[in-house]
């Protein structure tokens, strides 16, 4: 999966749940769809990544920064306490990562690989990108 095909796939999310009848009393779906909010998302990424890069596959580090940008630009899901998640060993060897990693970790839609360990560097795998889909629709 590239970084461009992962975009794409949130933001058919975002849309689908945005159709759904979830409830004015669901705080975290509380913003309806927007196509403004979802092109600043793609542009943020494009801030983020050359053409090639939004082609390539990409890391768990960087599945977690995409995450965050589209929390933020599309959701509008407000940053939460890193609570456990900054004991993670790792969590710091990207420092511009370390609150992306923190928020998916938190919000339990990408769980370290460890108890300790979230998982850098490894490239988010198909199955991986799949759950996590799966997980943010669950919310």
């Amino acid at each position: 999966m590239t970084v461009e095909d992962f975009a794409e796939k949130l933001i058919g999310i975002a849309a689908d749940m945005s159709r759904e009848d979830t409830g004015a009393a669901d705080p975290k779906r509380k913003q309806p769809f927007s196509e403004e909010r979802a092109e600043a998302f793609i542009r943020e990424l494009g801030s983020m990544y050359s053409e090639r890069e939004m082609r390539s596959e990409f890391s768990r580090k960087q599945a977690a920064r995409i995450l965050h940008v589209f929390f933020l630009k599309v959701l509008d899901w407000q940053d939460e306490d890193w609570g456990e998640c900054s004991s993670l060993r790792d969590i710091y060897d990207c420092r511009i990562c370390a609150n992306a990693i923190a928020q998916v970790c938190v919000k339990g839609i990408m769980h370290p690989v460890k108890r300790t360990e979230f998982g850098i560097a490894p490239i988010l795998s198909g199955e991986e990108a799949e759950e996590i889909f799966r997980r943010i629709r669950e919310i």
